[in-house]
């Protein structure tokens, strides 16, 4: 906010800085800058304040610390340290070993859960009740697993991918020259700062050129087709009753007690080898963009079916 104001750092008020000092106030804000900080921004000949750290209710902005950090960054604004004295949960997703045996326990404990699971899925008439009955599906899957499998562990991996040793070299340099030209003055002082401004260029461009080519490498040599970059786009998949909405169906449509026999019959009726069974909708709603009979002759069935 480049809104000038003796609450957050600045000598002198200005009239935006009023006006944003209302806003905050008439939005029942709190400000967790200190009026003695360091400079959230500062270049060569200019420094202000003009970042802003605001939250909402007074237990929370009490509990909350904040900080000018004095480390180099990639830009003339400084990085802000913010705490919150707040607890977070942790979400994470348990992995099962499923190649060490333990499939006939699994497939012992899952056949007490089919009956339930049928009935259910012969009974669902509104897409409510289909994502009800996939989640009870995917509830039935996951305690089997845990009376069957023992649980992997996954390493969590803190180290970041694009940091190199040439960029860390390039962090030290840029960041002792900054150190010199806040201790000297005059002429010196000059020469430092132009110093600094060229280094910290070449920074930023070497930062900025690892991580596009991280990503890039990311996207592009990955070797397992199911791996991280598959689990990030079908991890928070769509719910089953989104596949009306692919197939241009109005959203209020109803799904048939017959529709799963009639499914189950078309595959019956066609010779091994020529359909395809998704185990994710995910799948499903992409293949939907395009399909003839030959490769998807159930989907059509289905369609003519409504």
């Amino acid at each position: 906010m480049n809104a000038p104001s003796t609450l957050w750092g600045y000598a002198n008020n200005s009239p935006r800085g009023n006006i944003m000092e209302d806003l905050i106030s008439g939005l029942n804000l709190h400000l967790l800058n200190e009026k003695n900080s360091e400079p959230t921004f500062q270049r060569r000949n200019a420094k202000g304040w003009p970042d802003l750290t605001l939250v909402k209710g007074v237990q929370l902005a009490r509990t909350a610390s904040w900080k000018v950090r004095d480390e180099l960054s990639s830009s003339d604004h400084k990085y802000i340290h913010t705490q919150l004295g707040i607890s977070v949960q942790n979400h994470t997703y348990t992995r099962f070993k499923t190649a060490y045996g333990g499939h006939r326990k699994f497939s012992m404990h899952f056949k007490k859960e089919i009956p339930q699971i049928q009935q259910q899925l012969h009974d669902c008439n509104t897409r409510e009740q289909l994502d009800e009955t996939t989640s009870l599906l995917q509830r039935a899957i996951f305690r089997c697993c845990q009376k069957a499998y023992k649980l992997k562990k996954v390493k969590q991996s803190t180290k970041v991918t694009w940091w190199t040793q040439e960029l860390d070299i390039k962090k030290k340099e840029t960041r002792a020259v900054q150190k010199r030209a806040n201790n000297t003055t005059g002429m010196e002082q000059t020469r430092y700062q132009l110093l600094f401004s060229r280094k910290q260029a070449l920074y930023k461009k070497l930062s900025l050129r690892a991580k596009r080519t991280s990503l890039k490498n990311f996207c592009t040599q990955t070797k397992n087709p199911y791996g991280i970059p598959y689990k990030a786009i079908v991890k928070d998949n769509l719910p089953p009753s989104d596949l009306f909405k692919i197939m241009d169906q109005p959203e209020e449509a109803k799904i048939t007690g017959g529709l799963p026999s009639h499914a189950l019959s078309e595959i019956l009726n066609i010779p091994r080898g020529c359909y395809i069974i998704y185990i994710d909708s995910l799948s499903v709603l992409q293949s939907l963009k395009s399909f003839h009979y030959h490769s998807h002759p159930v989907i059509l069935k289905a369609l003519e079916f409504y």
